[in-house]
């Protein structure tokens, strides 16, 4: 599944969404929304965790990719995306961007 969410209300969502579509996400499992980070509950971030959740117990042995545009969309700065990526990771998928990197649950705050 895939998330892609900017800041303000006059950025463009289309390039992170294209991305995500060109990496191999089906169109209909990216959810996109345009809130800040500041927002600290992200309805459209909310939806795309309760599926990685319902994906994950249907299927425990199966690996859940979370795949954003750019690892930033996730978290406002490094200790914020490390809090929140081993949040995912422990409970349910793997964050990963559209570049290939994963946020890798051995080293826990480093990105390869």
């Amino acid at each position: 599944m895939g998330y892609a969410r900017c800041s303000h209300l006059t950025q463009e969502l289309q390039s992170q969404l294209d991305a995500l579509s060109a990496h191999g996400v089906p169109r209909d499992k990216i959810f996109s929304e345009k809130i800040s980070t500041r927002i600290r509950v992200r309805p459209q971030f909310e939806v795309a965790l309760a599926l990685a959740r319902e994906i994950k117990a249907h299927a425990p042995h199966c690996r859940v990719l979370f795949t954003v545009y750019d690892m930033k969309r996730l978290g406002r700065d490094a200790a914020e995306f490390t809090v929140l990526a081993d949040h995912l990771t422990d409970e349910c998928c793997t964050p990963c961007s559209a570049a290939g990197r994963t946020a890798s649950p051995s080293s826990r705050s480093a990105q390869t």
